[in-house]
């Protein structure tokens, strides 16, 4: 089921853009029924999945999704957020 699901999405990572703007287009995007161009990408909504519906329930569950870390662009990531989460206990400190 999780594979199925991989092969009917494209992801986008839009973590830390901060421009709504940008985040309406693709979402915009994968509303039409014609292609719309965004980063390289061409999005639209190509209508039901040609293979029969399915369900299922996922039973693994995942505790710690911030503990791994795949590849130096999620470990970039990660690293921006907690030094972002430093800044902000900075400022939480200083207003007290």
């Amino acid at each position: 089921m999780i594979e199925r699901f991989r092969k009917q999405l494209t992801l986008v990572d839009l973590q830390f853009e901060g421009d709504p703007d940008l985040i309406r287009k693709p979402v915009w995007s994968c509303c039409r029924e014609s292609p719309a161009e965004f980063r390289g990408c061409s999005f639209y909504d190509p209508g039901a999945y040609p293979e029969p519906p399915m369900s299922g329930r996922i039973t693994w569950r995942v505790t710690e999704p911030w503990a791994a870390v795949l590849g130096d662009r999620q470990r970039q990531a990660k690293q921006r957020a907690l030094e972002l989460m430093e800044q902000l206990r900075g400022r939480a400190r200083k207003g007290r």
